[in-house]
């Protein structure tokens, strides 16, 4: 007898108890029981992770297909606290593989649910040291949905890692305009003071971004970040080196030479900066975010008159950083433009006292627990001076802004809003 026909004669036997019995089966999981997410939900608040963890597994075994249970899964996974000891960093890159598969298995059914899921796998991404695809699922988050909670504080911790000053502050300034928690609106005005007050040291820029890398070396922006780093901590051939790999991995990418042609200055390579820029492709090296580089290599050969036109091009692009106003300033001053250049000087005076003063202004600033309270002007007022004398001039406005919502009528912030803002006009 053939074995097909073996398995015949035994299904005949024993078919209709089979079928029976899964049938039965079959309805107990249907009608049983599940356990509640709330209850999963009051354990992890009390710091019982595991077993808040155990019951949305026994929930899920009892409902595999409910998108709420896995996205809470998910959700526990990544905010839970961070593993310690050995093992720690496998096991926390082993929770962010669980938590991607339970998002998975989520299907939205509206575009709040659809943000989270991109917010959480962003996080499940960032555990897992890709950088690259957190970003992209941050930005979708905001893409579906604006006012998703943190998907816009995590990219703004990102790019300040990453060096990325201007988007950053676009998109501080962006998220404030549609936050619709006015303490959260503040706050995110107050976090790019915090980015001036703390600035990130190059040694830990360079332990961020070094296991990225080495796990997604495709990643440009941590490449770049990791380039820049090396050579501010004093690396600076090793970090030469790997921005010159990304310009030839990404020829047409502004950010690869912009990043090269930075390192190159910062590290003192003025020759070498000048044979790279002869490289530009020509739409890049037309961009007026590369007229600093061009102006950098005319001041160190002397041709100050260059150098002046580049600044002033540079300057008119990116009117908000103190280090171009500066070289400017220099470069009038050697072509015998003594006016001009002192008038510059008494602004860049100004930059320097707002500098040392912004660390004692954000730490007064945060420490007040509600930072929407409207008697807090003369705070606003202050904090919108220094962002101004700093020359974080949108900063400045948006500061003056808030006050006005208080006092529509308030005849300084009315005059400052009007000052600023065609000077900011157009800029990205």
């Amino acid at each position: 007898m053939s074995r097909r026909s073996t398995l015949s004669l035994i299904g005949s036997a024993l078919g209709w108890t089979a079928l029976a019995a899964g049938i039965s089966w079959a309805g107990w999981m249907m009608i049983r029981p599940a356990p509640s997410l709330d209850e999963a939900d009051a354990l992890a608040s009390a710091g019982r992770f595991d077993e808040a963890e155990a019951l949305l597994e026994a929930h899920l075994r009892a409902r595999p297909s409910s998108s709420e249970a896995h996205l809470r899964a998910a959700q526990l996974l990544l905010y839970r606290p961070a593993p310690e000891g050995d093992g720690a960093e496998a096991l926390l890159e082993a929770r962010a593989d669980r938590a991607a598969e339970h998002l998975d298995r989520v299907r939205p059914a509206d575009d709040r649910t659809a943000a989270l899921v991109q917010l959480y796998r962003g996080k499940a991404d960032y555990f897992r040291y890709n950088t690259q695809a957190a970003e992209a699922s941050w930005l979708e988050a905001l893409r579906i949905d604006p006012r998703v909670p943190e998907a816009g504080w995590a990219l703004l911790d990102l790019y300040y890692l990453q060096g990325r000053t201007r988007e950053g502050r676009r998109l501080a300034l962006q998220l404030h305009q549609v936050e619709p928690d006015p303490i959260d609106r503040v706050q995110l005005l107050l976090e790019l003071v915090r980015q001036d007050a703390m600035p990130l040291a190059p040694g830990a820029v360079v332990s961020q971004f070094e296991p990225v890398v080495r796990r997604h070396p495709d990643d440009l922006h941590a490449a770049l970040a990791l380039g820049l780093g090396l050579v501010r901590d004093s690396r600076a051939p090793e970090g030469l080196s790997l921005l010159r790999d990304e310009v030839r991995r990404h020829p047409d990418d502004p950010d690869s030479w912009d990043a090269l042609l930075t390192g190159l200055d910062d590290s003192g390579e003025i020759d070498l900066m000048a044979r790279t820029i002869e490289l530009l492709p020509p739409p890049i090296a037309g961009s007026p975010r590369f007229a600093r580089h061009f102006g950098r290599v005319a001041q160190e050969l002397g041709d100050w008159e260059s150098a002046i036109a580049s600044y002033r091009v540079a300057v008119g692009a990116d009117p908000e950083d103190p280090r171009l106003l500066y070289r400017l300033a220099r470069a009038l001053r050697n072509a015998g433009q003594l006016d001009e250049a002192s008038r510059l000087d008494a602004r860049i005076e100004a930059a320097e006292q707002a500098r040392d003063e912004v660390r004692a202004l954000y730490d007064e600033a945060n420490a007040v627990s509600d930072l929407a309270d409207p008697s807090l002007v003369p705070l606003y007022r202050r904090i919108a001076d220094q962002r101004e004398r700093f020359l974080r001039l949108r900063e400045a406005i948006a500061w003056h802004r808030l006050i006005l919502e208080a006092s529509p009528e308030d005849p300084e912030s009315l005059a400052a809003v009007s000052r600023l803002s065609p000077l900011v006009e157009g800029l990205e």
